[in-house]
């Protein structure tokens, strides 16, 4: 994911895990977990750089 690419993600609160989850909401499967929101969107945005480098 370059700088500029913009993402769509919704927030949420896993009760059971008691963290903050950011899902991108055209494919909810990419998921980043964190205490805080800004660590769950940074995980989220990380599993884009994972992907970009696997490919």
């Amino acid at each position: 994911m370059s700088l500029f690419e913009k993402i769509n993600y919704r927030i949420a609160l896993d009760l059971k895990k008691q963290m903050f989850m950011a899902y991108e909401t055209k494919d909810p499967g990419k998921i980043g977990y964190g205490q805080t929101i800004e660590q769950a969107i940074s995980a989220l945005k990380a599993t884009y750089e994972i992907k970009k480098q696997l490919a």
